[in-house]
């Protein structure tokens, strides 16, 4: 029979043993020696979502309209972009406008130009640095791809072109007799790329830029065009620009002078972005040989914003007359510097683009240099 004393001294013996844990105290043990064990084997990938909401980094595309459609100011460095749409549209101007606003910000940029159809006069009157742009011209799929994948994990260049998918030919392609089928060939080639590429341009936060090319579709139920070189850059890039150009006479500019088409309406869908909303669309003039009207942009969206009163064919700005007719009020525009400036800024702040730029470190379009001086009847 157990005595009282006994049974107080087995009491006390059970008070020194050590407590059970709970549930919870178990789980926040295990959570922390898995978050220190794949700290240390991978460094700190691990962080609260709050804290990178605004670590995505953009460059201006050297439009307001075509910024403020994309959602975050630009394009964002690290990730990958599609351009595409037919012939003459505009696809490499954009993304030699990229590269324009990017060198003036300090940045390095290549051009690898597979279709080795790069014009350097044509560049320099556009805005490029040619001495700043490292260019590429190598034929084949797999030599274009294995350099742009070398420049990617240099870390050292900011924004990639890549111009065009369509001429990113496979080596068996290359070598095998012309009437040999090739199918699919491009898609695999594109589709192993991009599983490496993508990575490291965001570990290294590279901006790439797809310049693409569409073909017909020969099934009656599928889409009229399709992007070459298969799916798979459509899923890994962050936003694809679709563009449509003069193929429309009613987008062509004439020249009332001498009646020569003198550049066209670009129309710029967004038809898809992991950063902002997609389908919105963007028109710019874009004028041969000199690029986007920056000033015929400026124009259009302040006096949508009602920042420029239009009265007939005259327009006020802060009650006042600035000019008469389209044509006099762009040559207004381009010789006052502090005019221009006034209304970009007013521009930026009711769009909320100042925000924006300011967010994502970007000072949006930079303006400086030689300004756009061709006409834009």
């Amino acid at each position: 029979m157990v005595t009282k004393k006994e049974k107080k001294v087995k009491k006390d013996s059970n008070d020194d043993a050590p407590k059970k844990k709970s549930a919870l105290t178990i789980v926040d043990e295990t959570k922390e020696l898995a978050l220190a064990a794949i700290k240390k084997k991978y460094g700190d990938v691990l962080k609260p979502l709050s804290e990178s909401q605004n670590d995505i980094k953009t460059v201006s595309t050297g439009s307001l309209n075509l910024d403020l459609a994309l959602g975050r100011g630009g394009m964002a460095l690290g990730r990958v972009y599609e351009v595409y749409g037919p012939n003459s549209s505009g696809k490499t101007t954009l993304g030699i406008s990229v590269v324009i606003q990017a060198q003036k910000r300090g940045m390095r940029c290549a051009y690898l130009d597979a279709e080795q159809s790069v014009d350097p006069k044509l560049f320099e009157r556009y805005g490029v640095n040619s001495k700043e742009l490292e260019l590429v011209q190598v034929y084949g799929g797999e030599p274009n791809l294995d350099i742009l994948e070398r420049l990617i994990k240099t870390g050292v260049y900011d924004v990639i072109v890549i111009d065009s998918v369509s001429a990113l030919i496979p080596s068996a392609e290359a070598q095998a007799e012309i009437e040999k089928d090739t199918m699919a060939l491009q898609a695999r080639l594109m589709s192993k790329a991009l599983r490496k590429i993508s990575p490291q341009a965001a570990e290294t936060n590279t901006l790439l830029i797809f310049v693409n090319q569409i073909r017909k579709n020969l099934s009656p139920y599928a889409p009229p065009d399709t992007t070459s070189g298969g799916e798979s850059l459509g899923f890994y890039a962050t936003g694809r620009v679709s563009l449509k150009g003069p193929e429309a006479r009613a987008r062509r500019i004439i020249d009332p002078v001498s009646g020569e088409v003198v550049g066209h309406e670009a129309i710029h869908e967004i038809v898809k972005n992991k950063l902002g909303e997609p389908f919105r669309k963007a028109t710019l003039r874009l004028m041969y040989g000199k690029g986007y009207d920056m000033y015929a942009e400026v124009l259009s969206m302040a006096t949508s914003l009602n920042i420029i009163e239009k009265a007939g064919s005259w327009f006020k700005y802060e009650g006042e007359n600035i000019g008469q007719g389209e044509i006099n009020i762009l040559k207004t525009l381009r010789t006052n510097e502090e005019l221009f400036n006034k209304i970009v800024v007013e521009v930026r702040l009711i769009t909320g683009l100042e925000t924006s730029y300011v967010d994502h470190c970007n000072p949006g379009p930079i303006y400086t240099g030689e300004a756009f001086s061709g006409s834009a009847q």
